[in-house]
């Protein structure tokens, strides 16, 4: 931690100390609830935003083609040939 950090924490409870001399446990409580509602808040907007991309993402999903066949006229019959072949013949013992 450095100096200027330090300074910075001890100012910061200097200025809570001072509040709660003046305003009592009261104001703990009102800074309490502020931090939860702001959380509640940006977690909601978080949630939103997540919401909105899921669905921007399965829209552009929704819309795309499939690939384009990128060998043309590729056979698949002779592959199919000799596997049917290896399947169907008995194999001879040596």
């Amino acid at each position: 931690m450095t100096i200027d950090q330090l300074a910075a924490a001890i100012d910061a409870y200097t200025w809570l100390d001072t509040q709660l001399a003046v305003f009592g446990p009261g104001v703990v409580l009102a800074v309490g609830f502020q931090i939860l509602w702001r959380l509640t808040w940006r977690l909601l907007d978080r949630l939103a935003d997540a919401h909105d991309r899921i669905n921007a993402a399965r829209e552009l999903l929704a819309n795309t083609q499939p690939a384009e066949d990128t060998q043309p006229g590729t056979d698949t019959q002779l592959l199919n040939t000799c596997r049917n072949t290896w399947n169907t013949q008995p194999r001879k013992e040596k």
